[in-house]
């Protein structure tokens, strides 16, 4: 016998800024590392604007960390997604 489960999947968008707080970063690297069900490791790059989409991402917990490709500075955030389409 073999189960199958359907576990909820959703997106997480958002800007990577500078120090400033208004200034995008374009062309970091943005990695996505979740603590669900299924382990997922996703990697971005941000547009000019320093915008950055994930899709598919599992329900459950996640952290982002990023690098400026010029500075080097780095940052990170947690979050979480629930339910479907979230």
């Amino acid at each position: 016998e073999v189960v199958v489960v359907q576990l909820p999947r959703g997106a997480v968008s958002g800007f990577l800024l500078n120090a400033d707080g208004v200034t995008g970063v374009a062309g970091a690297n943005v990695e996505l590392t979740t603590s669900s069900f299924i382990p997922t490791s996703l990697q971005v790059t941000t547009r000019g604007d320093g915008s950055f989409r994930f899709e598919g991402v599992p329900a459950g917990g996640f952290t982002l960390r990023a690098t400026d490709p010029v500075s080097g500075a780095k940052g990170s955030a947690t979050g979480s997604l629930t339910f479907e389409g979230e």
